[in-house]
């Protein structure tokens, strides 16, 4: 008899769907695939994330101290000084107006960073983090329970969460009871809506709550503990993502001991945040146009629009932190070149989803999708019935009933039949 397959489970027992079953599923799973696909990853040939980095600015100063003296992926101190730049405008109640009809943007962007283990995380936050802030605008890293966490929300709001095992930490959002009420919080927050929770002993409301998140985890246990599921439609898909890549060309063994001059990083940014005149930025004219330039590059008319509306907003929080860090902080209009800068990174957020999605099945899904197009184009020549039962007998690589019913619901909402 032949063996009965295996049910994939996680650590904690929880299985976890395939990225099949989840599109054949879940209407939103297969918009939000389908976006994806259009946006596919390009291949690397240098640091891609230099795309993003505005020569002479601290960024460049920064990544280029790392690239010169140590082996650690350059995308964990370049994401690293965005995030403290974007706290530390959080902290000081900076924010952006896009539109008066419009509630204003706080630059509270949300990332996860993953990595390989031992690429020194909490060595670079070591580094950069004293140069442009202190530990005394950071959420505590280790609040597990509900309770404890909205009391230090209370006192640490509009602050940095920086926090390993993110990947963790979102796992057990999904599946452990004691965990969801949190989850709750943060789906309040990501709104900037109040979060309240009443106790015997008193009542506690933030007002307005925002957080910068800066999750770190190991790129090798991210698949096992974060579904497509939720990466795709769940609680994950809030985040925008990083992979923070070896460079072959900077080994270990030539770094032996890490030695950073920061004295210039300080002084550069002492003189930046000196040029911070205004509490509200405002997004008028030329910029507008330009984030407009932006939507329309990226849109498809096929595609499901929520996709692009959440990435895209990101383009508002990032345009603020650019402006800063090009020296721009006494102009208050942000500019198109803001936005041009803005959108090379979530171009980079792009490439990496991508890159997570193959390690979780997507690139299978990709080929196998390729292969039906190929078939339903030559049923759509020959005039046969493009059905589930057809595509399982007419390519091969299909292997049943739920893969077929993900890929033609795909192809179904890409390439309708005329």
């Amino acid at each position: 008899m032949p063996r009965k397959k295996k049910i994939q489970k996680d650590k904690t027992g929880y299985r976890q769907m395939s990225l099949f079953e989840v599109i054949a599923k879940n209407d939103e799973a297969k918009t939000q695939v389908v976006a994806m696909l259009k946006m596919r990853k390009t291949e690397r040939k240098q640091w891609r994330g230099i795309v993003a980095v505005p020569p002479g600015s601290l960024a460049e100063m920064i990544v280029g101290e790392f690239q010169a003296k140590t082996d650690i992926p350059l995308e964990i101190p370049f994401f690293t000084l965005l995030h403290w730049v974007a706290s530390t405008l959080l902290k000081r109640g900076i924010v952006v107006n896009f539109s008066d009809d419009m509630p204003d943007i706080k630059p509270d962007i949300w990332t996860v960073c993953l990595s390989k283990s031992g690429r020194s995380k909490s060595f670079t936050q070591d580094m950069i983090a004293p140069v442009l802030g202190s530990d005394d605008i950071q959420f505590p890293a280790g609040v597990a329970s509900a309770a404890r966490w909205i009391q230090e929300l209370q006192i640490h709001n509009n602050s940095i969460w920086v926090k390993d095992e993110f990947g963790a930490f979102l796992q057990n959002l999904m599946v452990m009871p004691h965990m969801q009420e949190i989850r709750e919080y943060l789906l309040n927050m990501y709104g900037n809506r109040p979060i309240s929770r009443s106790t015997k002993e008193c009542d506690i409301v933030v007002q307005n709550p925002a957080l910068v998140i800066y999750g770190l985890s190991q790129l090798e246990n991210f698949p096992e503990q974060v579904s497509s599921e939720n990466l795709i439609c769940g609680f994950a898909q809030r985040f925008n993502y990083v992979i923070a890549h070896d460079d072959p060309d900077r080994k270990m063994i030539d770094y032996p001991i890490y030695n950073l001059n920061r004295a210039q990083w300080r002084e550069e940014w002492d003189r930046l945040n000196s040029e911070i005149k205004h509490q509200k930025y405002i997004a008028r004219n030329r910029a507008i146009e330009a984030y407009k330039t932006a939507f329309k590059t990226l849109w498809r008319s096929e595609v499901d629009g929520s996709f692009y509306r959440r990435l895209l907003w990101g383009a508002h929080k990032y345009a603020l932190i650019y402006h800063v860090l090009r020296g721009q902080g006494a102009q208050q209009e942000l500019t198109p070149e803001d936005y041009g800068w803005a959108g090379r990174v979530l171009y980079l957020h792009i490439q990496d989803m991508m890159d997570i999605l193959d390690r979780q099945g997507y690139g299978e899904f990709e080929r196998k999708l390729q292969a039906a197009e190929n078939f339903h184009e030559k049923c759509m020549r020959e005039g046969k019935d493009f059905t589930v039962r057809n595509l399982i007998s007419g390519v091969k690589s299909i292997k049943n009933a739920t893969e077929a019913k993900a890929i033609l619901s795909v192809i179904m909402t890409t390439s309708p039949a005329k």
